[in-house]
């Protein structure tokens, strides 16, 4: 008998007999399911490892597997293991969110597979693992949105900040459909994926009238700065005007494609004219030009309260937060309109831009 010999070879062949035979039968009788288990975790048990990861390749998708089988895989890490927690139809939610809890390999095989609920997506986005995250984000099926998204999007600009650790950032730019909450990347982000992030802004703002007000003597002050090619005192107008730091003004003025500093001047409401006066002051130095490129590429179809939403994204990402809230209608969830809109737009023309001063 096969399952019995003493040959390594021929109680591999009885496993592959046995695993393919369940899987294509699928008893229901439970007695019998119980004596299947039984007797293969027995033979399993004198296995090398090569056996057990083509056993379980073998049974994962089969939806009648023993629940007792699945478990007696999951006992220590391995590539058995990492295969039955990516494929294994028979594991519960709550199964899965426990041996993700156990350990972050675990938790990266759970965080491959193609039919995460989203409670379980929101669950993976905490851990605070890497490679978890990565696999999360590399993970097309994965319903990553709302608070799951904004997490892990502001853990990348964090790992960027810190050890200018990209691996994670592209990941979430390159998950393609790209939205506003995005933004808080797009900085890090190529052109491709800057024009994306801006298109979903805009689309948000489709047949809305733009309310944003114009800071007048904020504008005139950046202008002057930038005609006369004063930079240090350009970068901190413009860190005032935003309401963020130095460096973050710094970065934003001095991005060569200009996009981030355009978006940054629309969204202080600065009329047509001055964005090209002051895109031209600060391209000057550059033998070809691309700011004005830029805005050539842009044209009229720079929105102000889009920029404003994106700038708000790259400022501070609470105004994200802010608008992926529970119990908020989503329609309400984008900029300001009405009258929240008329309220934003009456604003003293001296009050730095708020991220949130843009979404309601």
């Amino acid at each position: 008998m096969l399952a019995a010999s003493e040959n390594p070879e021929d109680r591999k062949v009885w496993l592959r007999i046995a695993a393919d035979y369940f899987a294509a039968t699928r008893p229901a009788d439970p007695e019998a399911i119980d004596c299947f288990a039984e007797a293969l975790i027995a033979r399993l048990e004198k296995s090398d490892a090569m056996s057990r990861l083509d056993t379980a390749r073998r049974l994962a998708n089969c939806p009648g597997t023993p629940r007792a089988l699945l478990t007696w895989f999951e006992r220590e890490e391995s590539e058995a293991c990492d295969f039955v927690l990516q494929h294994a139809v028979g594991l519960t939610e709550d199964a899965l969110r426990h041996a993700a809890a156990q350990s972050a390999r675990r938790a990266v095989a759970v965080a491959k597979r193609r039919d995460l609920s989203r409670s379980l997506v929101d669950a993976l986005s905490l851990h605070q693992c890497l490679d978890v995250q990565l696999s999360l984000a590399r993970n097309p099926c994965a319903a990553l949105e709302g608070d799951a998204l904004i997490r892990m999007l502001r853990e990348a600009g964090r790992r960027l900040s810190r050890s200018h650790d990209r691996e994670l950032a592209d990941a979430l730019l390159r998950r393609g459909s790209l939205q506003l909450e995005h933004a808080v990347l797009f900085l890090d982000a190529d052109p491709g994926q800057r024009l994306e992030i801006l298109l979903s802004a805009q689309r948000m703002e489709l047949g809305r009238r733009s309310e944003i007000a114009a800071k007048a003597d904020v504008v005139d002050r950046l202008e002057a700065s930038a005609l006369v090619r004063d930079m240090g005192k350009f970068v901190s107008e413009l860190g005032q005007a935003l309401g963020c730091s130095p460096q973050l003004a710094e970065r934003i003025a001095n991005d060569a494609s200009g996009e981030p500093l355009a978006l940054a001047l629309a969204a202080l409401g600065a009329p047509k004219d001055v964005l090209i006066r002051v895109l031209v002051a600060t391209d000057l130095g550059s033998g070809d030009y691309p700011r004005i490129r830029t805005l050539a590429r842009l044209s009229s179809a720079l929105n102000a309260s889009a920029a404003a939403s994106i700038i708000a994204g790259i400022v501070d990402d609470s105004a994200l937060r802010k608008r992926n809230s529970p119990g908020r209608d989503p329609e309400l969830r984008r900029v300001p309109s009405g009258s929240e809109g008329r309220k934003a737009a009456a604003r003293s023309a001296r009050e730095p831009i708020s991220p949130t001063s843009f979404v309601a």
